[in-house]
């Protein structure tokens, strides 16, 4: 059921994404042991998934007698072109293992360029160059709407302190005082001495 949860979350996202990722945190090999049916559609459902380019990353967790992948994910598990295994061997016993292995996922890997190497008259080799260690750079807070959890757009309106009309973009000026003399530019002017 959560395969299919996430895809009608997938689906009634209207914007473009670069890349869909499911990453799946458990600690049992194989949820459907008993029952065949409902693995069958677990592997179909996450099938569909991956033709839709919804990947799945398996984010394991210890247990006692040790995680068996191949028991269940390792037919749903997906790997991304120029992307490592999504499949994480190494199981998690600690939350710190578990923030490192998502964080490693976090940025997509791109080649930072491409090398063909010519080793002969009929033979070239094609060499990806990437960048493996990037700052990570918090982003920005985005302020969102208490009711509906959407972000919230910010209008800003100038009111005239003598009247308490509305003032239209055309009706401000920009000063600067330099020495003693207070110098008024338009809006334009003030915006290009901001990008020299």
């Amino acid at each position: 059921e959560a395969l299919w949860v996430c895809s009608n979350i997938f689906s009634d996202v209207k914007m473009k994404m670069s890349h869909k990722r499911v990453m799946l945190f458990t600690n049992q090999d194989d949820p459907h042991g008993a029952d065949p049916t409902r693995a069958k559609t677990a592997r179909t459902k996450a099938n569909d998934l991956r033709e839709t380019g919804i990947y799945l990353d398996l984010m394991h967790l210890k247990k006692a007698g040790g995680f068996d992948i191949s028991l269940f994910y390792r037919d749903l598990i997906s790997t991304v072109e120029d992307e490592d295994l999504g499949v994480q061997y190494e199981a998690s016993d600690k939350l710190d293992d578990l923030l490192k292995k998502v964080r490693a996922k976090e940025s997509k890997k791109r080649a930072l360029c491409r090398l063909n190497l010519k080793l002969g008259e009929n033979l070239t080799l094609s060499v990806g160059i990437y960048n493996l260690l990037q700052k990570a750079v918090k982003p920005a807070p985005v302020k969102l709407y208490r009711e509906t959890n959407e972000p919230v757009k910010t209008k800003t309106r100038t009111f005239s302190r003598e009247t308490g009309c509305l003032l239209l973009p055309s009706d401000t000026k920009k000063a600067q005082t330099y020495g003693n003399r207070q110098i008024v530019m338009e809006k334009e002017e003030a915006d290009e001495i901001g990008r020299a």
